[in-house]
């Protein structure tokens, strides 16, 4: 309950979604739903969007840890933003050690079309459910990870932009390697790249998972 206690060390009213295949052995706090489900994790990201009441919605692991305001920070400075596509991201630790702006660049390899700037990755960051949701939501060709990067780069191609919020932290406690070259950040190039070339639209239609 690591995450759960560093969450709650904010004034923004927060709901607590997480679905998976692993129950919880211990009483859950009253703002805090578990959904059973031995679907891969990037459908139980679907399934939570679905189940969650608040407008606007953070992916997050169980290991991760928030620090003290960073929710308030981001929320403050999202609800501020020039473009609703604009995202609002903490600073990222791995183990303690930060990770550089530039270290979280996604497609560092690639050129982007003319006039326009790399795409940043977040963490942390606050995304409007209703934006996800017309947008196409979840692709179900992700296994686990990048889906929240393809929402990312769907905002960046109508001219959204992360901005870090200097002293909002988020710590990864768990082993984690940027850009790995795992089946799903294939996925996520296959859709944004062609020939080492960033592409301003998404390249094919999300492949939506069905409601339930």
């Amino acid at each position: 309950m690591v995450l759960y206690q560093a969450a709650m060390q904010n004034k923004t009213a927060i709901e607590f979604v997480f679905a998976g295949n692993v129950k919880p052995d211990f009483a859950l706090p009253h703002n805090f739903r578990f959904l059973y489900s031995d679907a891969k994790p990037a459908e139980c990201v679907h399934l939570a969007l679905q189940q969650c009441q608040a407008p606007y919605v953070i992916n997050t692991s169980d290991d991760w840890v928030f620090g003290p305001g960073a929710i308030d920070a981001v929320m403050e400075k999202t609800l501020e933003r020039k473009l609703p596509y604009d995202l609002s991201s903490m600073e990222y630790f791995v183990f303690g050690n930060q990770v550089t702006d530039w270290e979280y660049v996604l497609f560092q390899d690639c050129q982007v079309s003319y006039g326009l700037s790399h795409p940043r990755g977040m963490v942390g960051a606050p995304f409007e459910r209703q934006m996800i949701e017309d947008s196409g939501g979840i692709d179900q060709r992700f296994y686990g990870i990048y889906v929240m990067e393809d929402l990312l780069l769907r905002q960046w191609s109508k001219g959204g932009v992360v901005e870090t919020v200097r002293g909002a932290t988020c710590n990864e406690i768990q082993p984690c390697t940027l850009h790995s070259k795992t089946p799903d950040w294939e996925i996520l190039k296959s859709l944004w790249v062609t020939e080492g070339l960033i592409m301003h639209e998404r390249k094919s239609p999300v492949q939506r998972y069905e409601s339930k």
